[in-house]
């Protein structure tokens, strides 16, 4: 157990370190209230992944591995949904769309469903869409805490 705790320390020493600079860098752009989803945009055009999942961890109320996977890792949905909640507008959700297209979204007539997804679903239907995804993040994260113990 000794050196499992050791080895996660060093795993959450390591994580630290590489997410400090992108959090620093969107913790500027908030004090300068640069932090919109303009700026998401840019920064997945130019390949600033880090900074563009702690950005919009922060415009999505979500903790940053979450912020990944909608991103890189998840559904498209999760993204109109995600996207929605954080009040992006069509046009920046739209972008974010193609700058994360994987194989799917590029068959014909995926991209149009996508955005259909994002017209019909209301803002306040993402939020609490958003809420139950992070009460449920959180309860996995206490049974899991709890059954490590």
């Amino acid at each position: 157990l000794s050196e499992t705790r050791q080895e996660l320390e060093r795993e959450a020493q390591a994580d630290d370190a590489k997410w400090s600079a992108p959090r620093r860098f969107i913790h500027r752009e908030e004090a300068h209230d640069r932090l919109a989803p303009a700026l998401i945009v840019e920064l997945l055009r130019g390949k600033k992944e880090p900074e563009c999942v702690v950005g919009f961890a922060r415009l999505a109320d979500v903790d940053e591995a979450t912020a990944s996977r909608i991103i890189f890792h998840g559904a498209p949905e999760a993204l109109a949904v995600a996207c929605k909640a954080a009040g992006f507008d069509r046009n920046a959700f739209s972008n974010m769309m193609l700058l994360t297209a994987k194989g799917g979204v590029h068959k014909a007539g995926a991209k149009f469903e996508l955005l259909d997804l994002y017209d019909k679903v209301t803002e306040q239907t993402a939020r609490r869409t958003m809420r139950f995804w992070r009460t449920r993040r959180q309860t996995t994260r206490s049974a899991a805490t709890q059954g490590a113990a």
